[in-house]
Parts: structure tokens; sequence; C-alpha cells
């Protein structure tokens, strides 16, 4: 009972002392009221419909046809590669790994990968070209479109290793 009684005391102690600190000098603190410069006046103009710009696309068509003709080429490449690699995994295929042929045969695949490593090259620029219209907000169907077209010929030259590494045996 005591201790309640003390602790009775000195929370009243407490608020007392905190009241007093509340009640000095009104004029020596600023009003926290506001202030004719807080008050906001004037409006905001809005821009005329036609000053709004178009965005200039990142790359023109005639660039990304390039792209995707150099991707093309190198499909190209590939698929003439493609029947020599064919011919030596035929040669190499069952024989020990020490052998000429079958190491003819994993020479004629790393040339096949390096020519579809060619192609890849290309979808990132193309892909170089989507993030920088991404950023932009620069129109992207023609590089999507163009990804797209690169995509689908690295995934037939991706299906045509595995195909060949398979049939090698490696």
């Amino acid at each position: 009972m005591r201790q309640e009684l003390l602790r009775n005391a000195a929370a009243g102690l407490c608020v007392a002392i905190l009241l007093a600190a509340c009640a000095g000098d009104p004029d020596r603190y600023p009003s926290l009221a506001m202030r004719d410069f807080e008050r906001v006046q004037g409006q905001f103009a809005t821009p005329p419909a036609e000053a709004s710009q178009s965005v200039a696309p990142v790359a023109t068509e005639a660039e990304i046809g390039q792209l995707v003709a150099k991707a093309e080429s190198a499909f190209s490449e590939f698929q003439a590669a493609q029947r020599g690699a064919r011919q030596a995994i035929d040669a190499g295929r069952g024989r020990a790994s020490d052998s000429l042929a079958y190491t003819d045969a994993l020479l004629e695949l790393a040339q096949l990968s390096s020519l579809r490593s060619n192609t890849a090259l290309v979808l990132g620029e193309i892909d170089l070209l989507a993030m920088q219209a991404s950023i932009q907000f620069a129109p992207e169907d023609e590089i999507k479109a163009a990804q797209g077209q690169v995509l689908e010929i690295i995934s037939k030259q991706d299906a045509t290793l595995s195909e060949l590494e398979r049939a090698l045996g490696s």
C-alpha cells in the first residue's frame, strides 16, 4: 500500500513538472499557426495537348531488319556446317573417345556451337535495343518481333545440337 502511494505521488510530481514546462511564456516560442507564405496560391498550368512529344524509336526498321538478316545468315552458315557435322558424327559414333573419327565429330560439334553463338550475339544486340526502348518508352513492337524471330532460329539450332550430341553419344 505504501509503495502504491509513493508511486502515485511520483507520477503526480512528474505530471506537475511537465505541466509547468508547458506553461512557459507564449512570446518565447513561435506560433504553430499557418503563416501567409504557407498558403497555396496560383494554379498549375497544364501543357496543351498538341505540345506532347512522341518518342522516337531507338532503331529504324532497316536497322532491325539488318539484325534479323544477320541472324538468318548465321543460321544459313549453321545449316551448311550441319551437313558435314552429321557425316563426321556418323563416322565417329560408337568409336573410342581417343579415336580420330570421334575427335573429328567433337570438333564439328564445337564448330556448330560456335556458329550458334554468332546468332546469340545478334540476339544480344536486339535485346539491348529492347532494353533501350523500354527505358525511353519508345515503340518496341518491331524489336519484340525481331526477338521472336531470332529466338526461333536459336531454338532450332539448340534442337539440332542436342540431337547431334545424342547421336554421337557424348
